[in-house]
């Protein structure tokens, strides 16, 4: 995606219920599917959501609407970063600490091919990638 002539990446969270993975654009408590022409109605778990939203935001993500970009979701979050230097930062930050931790906590990844991630200085090197994030919500 293009922001202000740069091209920043976006991490896309969704929630797994039971097998059904959806990506809500708004709060509540249930979340309506229609599957093989049947409708299902997924009890939801506002609070395991907002820990998650919370925890994502401590990792300096926040949602693409707030930096300008249209036709979003909500869930649909980049890093905001003083430039691009920085966002490149917190990103390999992102991926070689946190990522890890969520993925021993039931978080999964998913990549998409357009993420491309250099980091050179002798932390971290190559191709990196990371983007759609579903954590299993392993509640009640």
């Amino acid at each position: 995606v293009e922001l202000d002539n740069h091209r920043v990446h976006l991490l896309s969270l969704r929630f797994n219920y039971d097998g059904h993975i959806i990506q809500p654009d708004h709060f509540s408590h249930s979340f309506g599917i229609l599957e093989q022409q049947r409708r299902f109605i997924i009890e939801r778990d506002p609070d395991f959501e907002q820990q998650c939203l919370a925890l994502l935001k401590d990792c300096e993500f926040r949602p693409a609407e707030k930096a300008g970009l249209k036709n979003f979701n909500h869930l649909d979050m980049l890093m905001l970063a003083d430039s691009l230097n920085d966002s490149v930062w917190l990103w390999d930050e992102f991926q070689q600490q946190t990522m890890p931790l969520l993925r021993e906590q039931g978080w999964q990844f998913e990549v998409d091919d357009s993420f491309y991630l250099q980091v050179d200085g002798g932390v971290a090197g190559g191709r990196k990638r990371s983007t759609a994030v579903t954590p299993q919500n392993t509640g009640p």
